[in-house]
């Protein structure tokens, strides 16, 4: 199975894990999408750009052409996207597909990835990577890559 395959089959398999009704904030928009604001519940969050700006006291789920967390999360990640971005840290896991994956901060639990271009400096406690340009440090426990290039 190629990459485009897996990466298509995760969208699918994202898509199935969000909930049609939630006791957490649902956000959707067509455009730029920005949280600007601290939360405690969790988010669930659809755009063609989206950007965490503000601290997240939970988990997030995410879809966005762009998906950006420009800071800290206290929960989970579950995001998908054209690019994907994490520049501050996850307390929980963070799990994604994406075309591109750019992570540069602490990951609290396990990292699990599927993109075509992982760039990833983290310790997070497992790591499960797959993709066809992979460049990957620091770990805090097992780590699995599966690359082209790696």
């Amino acid at each position: 199975m190629n990459p485009r395959s897996l990466i298509s089959l995760a969208y699918i398999a994202l898509l199935a894990l969000v909930p049609l009704s939630a006791s957490a904030a649902t956000l959707v928009q067509s455009r730029t999408l920005v949280v600007s604001e601290a939360a405690s519940e969790n988010l669930y969050l659809a755009g063609s750009d989206v950007t965490i700006a503000a601290p997240l006291g939970a988990d997030v789920v995410g879809v966005g052409g762009t998906f950006s967390i420009q800071a800290p999360v206290a929960g989970d990640a579950l995001l998908a996207g054209g690019t994907v971005t994490v520049k501050k840290p996850v307390t929980g896991d963070v799990r994604a597909t994406a075309g591109e994956f750019y992570l540069d901060a602490p990951v609290g639990g396990d990292l699990m990835v599927i993109a075509g271009t992982i760039t990833a400096s983290s310790s997070a406690k497992d790591t499960h990577v797959a993709g066809g340009v992979v460049r990957l440090s620091g770990s805090g426990g097992d780590v699995m890559i599966y690359g082209a290039d790696v």
